[in-house]
């Protein structure tokens, strides 16, 4: 398992990033997708990600 920083932008929220360990960066992105429209109750079609990197194996 690998950490992955995502970047992601909700355009009532603004830009912010979010943390998560995930075997590869599409997993990464729909994990931190889920945790995201969760936490902020917003449909996971209201977040962009722009961006998605390794941080660590």
């Amino acid at each position: 398992m690998k950490w992955f920083i995502i970047d992601y932008e909700i355009s009532i929220f603004g830009k912010d990033t979010e943390t998560v360990k995930a075997t590869d960066k599409e997993t990464a992105k729909s994990i931190a997708l889920l945790e995201i429209a969760k936490r902020h109750g917003v449909k996971e079609h209201e977040i962009e990600i722009f961006s998605c990197k390794v941080i660590q194996s």
